[in-house]
């Protein structure tokens, strides 16, 4: 199979790449898509993208170049990506907590995820306002924790 990609595809292509290759460097315990990364971008040249990547002869591998990596701002996109995901987990996890302690359920699925939904939502929208107006400043641990349902 042949897959056509024009400059522009190929180079929004080794974006996408270089980002995955970010969360998958952290997440995975070989490195089977470094294999991937590096025959992509061995093919920049064919794009007139050779000044995006550097060859390393050394370690036989492509490496983007220092202005590309520049480009990317593939640290401010995670630090954004991570600072979107921390809040979103934190609420859905906080709201979770409140519904079930609310309507005294303990850790299985629950029997009816429509209305498990629709009751999280109202406990969802009380912390979304809270922490965007404060942030963590108001949020407090407790020990011990309450005497009730645990969730993991």
């Amino acid at each position: 199979m042949k897959i056509n990609f024009t400059k522009k595809q190929f180079k929004q292509l080794t974006k996408m790449l270089e980002l995955a290759d970010h969360i998958l460097s952290i997440t995975e315990l070989d490195d089977k898509h470094v294999e991937l990364l590096d025959y992509v971008y061995k093919h920049a040249k064919s794009f007139g993208l050779d000044d995006l990547f550097e060859y390393d002869e050394e370690e036989d591998f492509y490496m983007l170049s220092e202005s590309f990596e520049k480009e990317l701002k593939t640290i401010e996109k995670m630090e954004e990506y991570n600072n979107h995901f921390f809040w979103e987990t934190l609420i859905n996890r906080l709201a979770e907590r409140d519904y079930r302690r609310k309507n005294k359920l303990d850790t299985d699925a629950p029997q009816n995820f429509e209305e498990f939904f629709k009751g999280m939502v109202g406990q969802r929208e009380k912390y979304e306002e809270e922490f965007e107006e404060n942030g963590i400043d108001n949020l407090i641990i407790s020990y011990p924790a309450p005497n009730r349902f645990k969730l993991h």
